[in-house]
């Protein structure tokens, strides 16, 4: 009785490690399966990880059913998790640095002078200003300030028409009319890092100075 018992016991657990194996199996797959799908990360993954992307890509391939496999599918699942996270994360950094190479020309092209700070920008015309926050994600943010009325909203419309016929697809998720002069929340957050400095009158030349004694004369 005790040595069946035993040997049941061990077969349960047999069965119980490979429908685990099967499992984690299954899961790693299933992950490269949706990895491979995304044709930026694929490509992304076999250019600048060219290594562990075809490492990944011949254990995925080698991948079958069996006991003590779900160690196995369970390592390279880390390891795409971790390459999945580092194409993502760079091509986040990629995305955002187009975007805002995107919006500074627009705003260039409407007459503005641009400065940036990272992923912020003040672009400047006049005594008007447009702000502009594109966080890790690519996601535009854009503020203004110094315009008066529904000056802001038809100047808002002819930029977003001049990044949208730059490419840049525009679908806003949040809209919020301040109606202030100095600008709503984005103005105030990014004014602190583009200081305003404030232009000296030039001091009178030697030559000024002989023309003004002359004159008192």
């Amino acid at each position: 009785m005790e040595s069946s018992l035993r040997k049941q016991t061990a077969t349960m657990n047999n069965k119980s490690q490979s429908f685990q194996g099967g499992e984690d199996l299954v899961r790693a797959q299933a992950m490269w399966s949706a990895f491979s799908r995304v044709p930026e990360f694929r490509e992304y993954a076999a250019q600048i990880k060219a290594a562990e992307f075809r490492e990944l890509e011949q254990g995925f391939s080698r991948l079958s059913p069996g006991l003590g496999r779900g160690a196995d599918a369970d390592r390279l699942a880390g390891r795409l998790e971790k390459l999945a996270a580092e194409v993502q994360r760079e091509l986040c950094q990629v995305e955002q640095q187009v975007v805002v190479e995107t919006v500074a020309a627009a705003l260039e092209e409407e007459g503005y002078l641009v400065d940036r700070r990272g992923g912020r920008l003040k672009a400047t015309r006049g005594l008007t200003c447009v702000w502009a926050e594109v966080d890790p994600f690519a996601e535009l943010a854009l503020d203004m300030s110094g315009f008066s009325g529904l000056d802001c909203v038809r100047e808002m419309g002819k930029i977003e028409k001049r990044l949208r016929a730059k490419g840049l697809r525009i679908e806003r998720n949040t809209t919020q009319s301040h109606g202030r002069p100095a600008g709503g929340v984005l103005a105030q957050k990014l004014r602190p890092l583009f200081p305003e400095f404030k232009r000296m009158k030039p001091l009178a030349g030697p030559e000024r100075q002989r023309e003004r004694v002359r004159n008192a004369r």
